[in-house]
């Protein structure tokens, strides 16, 4: 039978678990700026003047490849674990072969 038990979606847990959250998130997003106006003051006209010569550049190729070899590894381990588990699973499972000393 269904049965009120007083209970609604805002008293659930896992509801007041993300509001709790976001309240906590929106609360210490300001203070890094905060910090980083006090450890290094305001910004010079002198800072802004170097900061429009200097140009950020894009990854380069030298770059790019090891950073995608990493990413493809990384996305070939997490859909196929079992590729990886396997042969650690072999190794631990397999009898220990202790050296023959003759006395």
């Amino acid at each position: 039978s269904l049965v009120n038990t007083g209970t609604t979606i805002f008293s659930s847990p896992w509801l007041i678990s993300i509001c709790w959250h976001i309240y906590l998130k929106l609360q210490v997003c300001p203070y890094p700026l905060k910090i980083a106006s006090v450890f290094y003051g305001e910004e010079t006209d002198e800072f802004i003047e170097s900061q429009k010569e200097v140009s950020v550049e894009d990854m380069s190729w030298a770059e790019r490849v090891p950073a995608l070899i990493l990413i493809v590894v990384m996305f070939f381990i997490g859909f196929f674990p079992k590729t990886v588990t396997e042969s650690i699973n072999d190794a631990l499972e397999s009898e220990p072969v202790y050296a023959q000393v003759e006395e």
